[in-house]
Formats: C-alpha cells, sequence, structure tokens
C-alpha cells in the first residue's frame, strides 16, 4: 500500500519570523545593547582629539555610534569623530565617521553614525573648545542573525516534518496520493493522515488495462472521521479491478488548511519547541551528555494528538 506525497504544503505552519520570536533571536531585549565609549561627563578644554574613548568590540555586531550631548559651556564646541581599530591599540579616523561640529545651537541633541567597516573595535575621540561641555558616547551594537535564515528554515521544516510523522497529521494542505491492490471487501477505505480535507480522484485500472475515474456519484469523502475516509454510495460498489499491483490510485487532499492559522496551536507550540532544541543543541552529544532527540515536553504535545496505527487500512 504505497503512499507518496504529491504536493507538498505551499507554506510552512510556523514562520521564520515566529521561531526567532519563540527564540528571541533579532528581539529588542536581547540582540541590542548600548556600550560606553565616552562616559557621560562634562568634560574640560581640550585640544586635539585628546578626549579619547574607550575601544568597544565591534565583530560580529552591526554597530551605531550615538554622540549625545547636552549643555555646552558658553561659546564652547565639541568636535568629536568615530575612529576604528583591528588591535585596540592603534586608531585610524573612519572616512565619513566625523560628527556635526556641536554648539549651543545645536547642543542637548543625539547624533548617530551608522559603522559599516570591518574593523574589530570602534571609538569615539573629541575636541573641546573654549568651555567645558556635557556629553557622552555609546556604541550600539546588535547581533548579526542573518546567515542562520536559512539554518533556521531547515530546523523548522524538518520540525514540522517531525510532528506530521509522529502523529499521522498533515497540517497545511497538503496532496497524497495512495495506491491498493484492489478495492477492499468491505464499504470504506482509510486514508492516512488527518485531517482529510478533500478527495480529488478515485481510478483503478480495469480487466483490460485501462484506466478509468470512479465517479463521486458512487462513493463519499468522510471528512469528519479521524483518519478521513472513503465510504460507498447507498447501493453502490467497488468496481472490479485488473489483478494487478497498485491497480487502485487514491489522490486525496489532507492538512488543516492553507496558513498556519489553521492548525492547532499544540501542533505549533510542538514544532517551534522542537526546532529550538535542534537550534541549541547542534549535535547529539554535548560536552559528554547525551541530548534526548525529542524532549519531553514535545512528546507530551504530541500524544494529545497523534493517530492511532493504521494497521486496518483497507
Amino acid at each position: 500500500m504505497p503512499i507518496h506525497l504529491v504536493t507538498a504544503p505551499a507554506a510552512e505552519p510556523v514562520s521564520r519570523a515566529d521561531l526567532k520570536a519563540y527564540l528571541r533571536i533579532d528581539s529588542a531585549d536581547d540582540d541590542v545593547e548600548s556600550v560606553q565609549t565616552l562616559v557621560p561627563d562634562n568634560y574640560a578644554v581640550t585640544a586635539d582629539y585628546g578626549i579619547e574613548g574607550t575601544g568597544v568590540g565591534a565583530t560580529g555586531y552591526e554597530c551605531t555610534v550615538d554622540l549625545d550631548t547636552g549643555t555646552v559651556g558658553t561659546g564652547g564646541t565639541i568636535a568629536a569623530k568615530v575612529q576604528h581599530s583591528n588591535d585596540n591599540v592603534t586608531y585610524t579616523d573612519v572616512t565619513g565617521g566625523a560628527f556635526t561640529l556641536v554648539n549651543a545651537a545645536n547642543d542637548n541633541a543625539v547624533q548617530e553614525y551608522a559603522y559599516t567597516g570591518d574593523q574589530a573595535y570602534l571609538r569615539v575621540v573629541a575636541t573641546v573648545g573654549t568651555a567645558a561641555c556635557d556629553f557622552s558616547a555609546y556604541v550600539i551594537r546588535r547581533t548579526l542573525t542573518t546567515n542562520e535564515a536559512s539554518l533556521l528554515d531547515s530546523l523548522e521544516k524538518a520540525a514540522r516534518r517531525r510532528v506530521e510523522t509522529v502523529c499521522r497529521r498533515a497540517l497545511i494542505n497538503q496532496t497524497w496520493r495512495l495506491k491498493l491492490d484492489a478495492f477492499p471487501a468491505a464499504s470504506e477505505i482509510r486514508l492516512p493522515y488527518a485531517p482529510l480535507s478533500s478527495v480529488t480522484s478515485v481510478e483503478y485500472v480495469v480487466s483490460g488495462g485501462s484506466t478509468q475515474t470512479m465517479s463521486t456519484d458512487d462513493y463519499t469523502a468522510d471528512t469528519e472521521s479521524e483518519p478521513g475516509r472513503i465510504t460507498l454510495a447507498y447501493a453502490a460498489s467497488w468496481p472490479t479491478t485488473r489483478g494487478i499491483e497498485n491497480a487502485v490510485t487514491i489522490t486525496y487532499v489532507a492538512g488543516y488548511g492553507a496558513a498556519g492559522s489553521n492548525v492547532p496551536d499544540g501542533l505549533l507550540t510542538a514544532i517551534k519547541m522542537l526546532a529550538a532544541h535542534w537550534y541549541e543543541f547542534r549535535l547529539p552529544i554535548v560536552t559528554g551528555t547525551i541530548v534526548a532527540k525529542v524532549p519531553l515536553a514535545v512528546e507530551s504535545l504530541l500524544w494529545q494528538y497523534k493517530m492511532p496505527d493504521m494497521e486496518g487500512i483497507r
């Protein structure tokens, strides 16, 4: 009784954005941090960029540098710029990294510079002219995760397939083809993968060798039962088939609908939990400890939706 997937789901029930939110990837709280390069202070007059900020690591981050100015003294000015370095010792100016000169006309404001270079450290240096000025500088670091997009997509798809296999269910609508050697003696044929959405066709090979399609008037698609089934209409009978393998072909659609919003929350949660487990533990053994292939919490969720064995497919 071979069964084959004909048309895969057009979408995944859990989107990449949903999985990222579950993993707390790219969230404002977990992926963005502000690191001081110049602490807030009332800086005295200093020439030739003598005020030097602390180096802030930039490797693996998307960085924005902020100059936060308070009130400048009478006639005071702040000239500040961004510098970068690969060793946190020797710094050079970042091209285009100079902030607009600050004076009484534009103080009490924040200026931003988006760093696009590739060096390991950033800092801000400044010159204060004429009078002391209040200011500080920060490097806003955001963790780069875009390179893991394909990994997240793969994990989500693998988790969805695992959930479908364990539960013997189809989540997003997908087309399946079941083959039988002959029609059963009973009046029904149960179809693997619940829930049944619709039956596309019932085809069979007649004694002469040609293929015919059974009339929809002769059977009913029972989409209420789990598993779904095809039942003979009143007073109808199954056609006689040729005595060959796979003489009957049933094509049908299984699934809760076309979107993830149609899938039960418990199954969506199980996909997220399983994908997150695989994301955190890339190998079956971590620091000498064998990691469970499927977390107990996932098994507990899936147990509620698991279909019985289809030993009696007819």
